[in-house]
């Protein structure tokens, strides 16, 4: 799951397949002259020959070319689809919903240069995995799990950009994004799991137990941006409570009033909140580190509850009983008891992806109801 994540934040052209497929013929050219064949060169050479993956809702450009993971992050991605259309039902964003993902880090970091050189500096800052731009997500291949979770996560800010009228604050952005990154298999579909987020449960649990949980007022006034200048174990934590945050808003009394905000934002009804908040146009155009520490606090309350606190109090007895046993209760009934007997804390996730993998290799059908 991607540590760095760069989201619609500023305005960068964006670059078509065939002006970039021109460049890089143009740069094999360059490189031609040098002495062996490069990865450069390779990667170069690949970014001519993109195919692409064609789904009710999505063109991929891909230099994947393994059959079964093909269908594997399509079928993922209209899974996607499906959730956030359960999340916002009015939705109507222009279709298809394009995407690029590549087979190694090396491709990736060349078409973010050629695509975005303003903004490359800054996502080549990524550690692993991806970012969107604008209605755009481009993504590299660590493994074929780590994949599917990225490209999971990245589909839903696509989505977002193009569905809503409004900027949707950092905290709530990427808490739906990560509901997106644990996904299980069953019958030969896939199925997301968010409650068996373990990364992102690890970092709330350790957090929690040495008291270095953020306060909800700080973390609804601040940017995913902001976070990554910050150390490891403090990224984690972040990540850990909005992923938390999310999950607590989704399975409450407060999914009404959660639902109620993304429809606010679909129809432009949030910006208008912000008249007398002391923005620009610009930052409202562009949702900067400004707009997020204001826009936060104030549709929080508009939507969710007037008195922060109280809902501070609620949250934090959620992550007390959530942090308490892994995997959460939640879950259980949905997988075979022997899985949990004995097992690390790491296991289910290794199980989960040794039964897709069996399940895929034989046709079967992975353990537990689905």
């Amino acid at each position: 799951m991607p540590p760095l994540q760069a989201c619609h934040i500023c305005d960068v052209c964006k670059i078509s397949r065939w002006s970039l497929t021109a460049v890089l013929l143009l740069l094999i050219g360059v490189l031609a002259g040098c002495t062996g064949y490069s990865a450069q060169q390779q990667a170069a050479k690949a970014l001519t020959l993109l195919s692409q993956i064609r789904t009710a809702h999505y063109t991929i450009f891909t230099t994947i070319h393994n059959a079964r993971q093909r269908m594997m992050l399509g079928q993922v991605l209209e899974a996607d689809y499906a959730r956030f259309k359960r999340l916002v039902p009015h939705a109507a964003p222009t279709l298809p919903l394009h995407g690029y993902v590549f087979t190694n880090r090396t491709q990736w970091a060349l078409y973010t240069r050629q695509a975005h050189p303003a903004l490359a500096p800054i996502y080549l800052r990524i550690i692993a995995g991806g970012y969107t731009r604008k209605r755009v997500f481009a993504l590299y291949r660590l493994d074929r799990w780590e994949m599917f979770s990225v490209a999971a996560h990245e589909a839903w800010h696509q989505f977002s950009y193009a569905s809503l009228q409004d900027h949707l604050p950092a905290w709530l952005d990427e808490g739906l994004a990560s509901q997106n990154e644990t996904i299980a298999w069953h019958h030969g579909q896939p199925v997301f799991e968010p409650w068996l987020n373990y990364p992102r449960w690890h970092a709330l649990q350790q957090a929690a137990a040495v008291h270095k949980l953020w306060p909800l007022k700080k973390i609804i006034t601040t940017q995913a941006g902001y976070v990554v200048t910050r150390g490891p174990q403090r990224i984690a934590t972040y990540y850990g409570q909005i992923w938390s945050l999310s999950l607590f808003l989704e399975h409450s009394r407060y999914r009404p009033r959660l639902m109620r905000l993304l429809e606010a934002a679909r129809r432009g009804l949030l910006t208008p909140l912000l008249l007398h908040a002391g923005l620009t146009p610009q930052d409202i155009a562009a949702g900067t580190v400004r707009w997020n520490r204001r826009a936060g606090p104030i549709f929080m309350r508009a939507y969710l509850s007037k008195q922060i606190s109280t809902l501070d109090k609620a949250y934090r007895a959620f992550v007390r009983r959530l942090v308490s046993t892994w995997p959460p209760p939640q879950t259980r009934r949905r997988y075979p008891i022997h899985w949990w007997k004995g097992a690390g804390p790491q296991d289910l996730t290794t199980q989960l992806h040794q039964q897709t993998r069996l399940n895929m290799l034989t046709g079967g059908q992975v353990a537990g109801s689905g």
